[in-house]
């Protein structure tokens, strides 16, 4: 819970506005710290979750917890960002109001609730959501163990479910900034923007920023399904 807690006080760190005017004077270099920072965290991904995919019994005289616990405390994590996140004007999530659709552009075959609107721009835009892709990454391992992968598709997809849409929300907003820093939307901010859409989304690095987001997405559409 500690580490959980440390990836949380980096959830959404070195936020960008976009300038629509007049091209910024000075560019910063306040991001690099950032993706060196989130590149240390994420960059160890790997070697905490490495076990899930053993044989859980060769690791019981660690006294280690089983991976299905992990990842469940790790979507409580989640779901308490979610309540304190800020989505729309200064307003907590809970307060929108939500509409059924029953033509949803994404699934077109299921009835879900969705937040009518989005306001990324007043809080600022950001690259990084290490509890998110710590999750995923949780996730991603625990599939490749025959003996424990079962349970996304018998539990943790269920539990998921309720606030799937709101998961989504995270890795969505990081892709669509991605974008459009690549549709030359952010000229005005500078080349570091560019530069920051390299880092994420190019090799050696891609697999705990870019691969992670889209594994998280791809979770989240079979939540809704289930």
């Amino acid at each position: 819970k500690n580490w959980l807690n440390t990836l949380v006080l980096f959830q959404g760190v070195d936020p960008h506005n976009k300038v629509h005017s007049v091209h910024i004077n000075y560019e910063p270099s306040g991001w690099i710290l950032a993706f060196d920072l989130n590149i240390n965290l994420c960059g160890v991904f790997d070697h905490i979750v490495s076990w899930f995919r053993e044989p859980y019994e060769e690791n019981c005289k660690e006294n280690l917890p089983e991976p299905y616990d992990i990842v469940k405390i790790c979507l409580n994590f989640v779901e308490r960002e979610i309540k304190k996140k800020d989505f729309h004007d200064g307003k907590n999530i809970e307060e929108l109001e939500y509409t059924e659709s029953e033509n949803c552009p994404i699934f077109p075959h299921s009835k879900w609730k969705m937040v009518t609107v989005y306001d990324f721009d007043s809080k600022g835009r950001y690259f990084h959501i290490p509890l998110i892709r710590f999750f995923a990454a949780c996730i991603k391992e625990m599939l490749k163990n025959e003996k424990h992968s079962h349970r996304i598709n018998d539990s943790l997809l269920n539990l998921m479910k309720p606030i799937s849409g709101k998961i989504l929300d995270f890795p969505l907003q990081v892709l669509e900034l991605k974008s459009e820093v690549k549709s030359n939307m952010w000229l005005y901010n500078g080349r570091y923007m560019r530069d920051q859409v390299i880092n994420y989304t190019e090799p050696p690095f891609s697999h705990i920023f870019w691969d992670l987001d889209l594994f998280m997405v791809q979770i989240c559409g079979l939540s809704y399904g289930s």
